[in-house]
């Protein structure tokens, strides 16, 4: 399962296995499906200070580790859903 996010410079790839979800684009970030579900559930919150879905003006900013990438309010939103489809359906 996966999705493209349509960004200026090229696509980024984010898919889900049953290790967890991938961003591939310059770099790939795997995200094992522990921290996917933890980013999700505690989306724009102080709870998730070691990574995670943070609002920040009219994007979102998604850290994982050094990793940052700032999406669309809309491409957050297909993520968590990639999120939510692996968590019923391979996880």
């Amino acid at each position: 399962m996966q999705i493209v996010l349509n960004k200026p410079l090229n696509n980024v790839l984010a898919s889900a296995d049953e290790l967890g979800i991938w961003i591939i684009g310059v770099w790939t970030v795997g995200i094992s499906k522990d921290n996917a579900r933890k980013y999700r559930d505690h989306y724009n919150s102080d709870a998730s200070v070691h990574g995670g879905f943070f609002e920040h003006e009219d994007s979102v900013i998604l850290t994982h580790g050094d990793s940052k990438m700032t999406l669309s309010q809309e491409e957050a939103k297909a993520v968590i859903d990639l999120i939510n489809d692996a968590d019923q359906r391979l996880w």
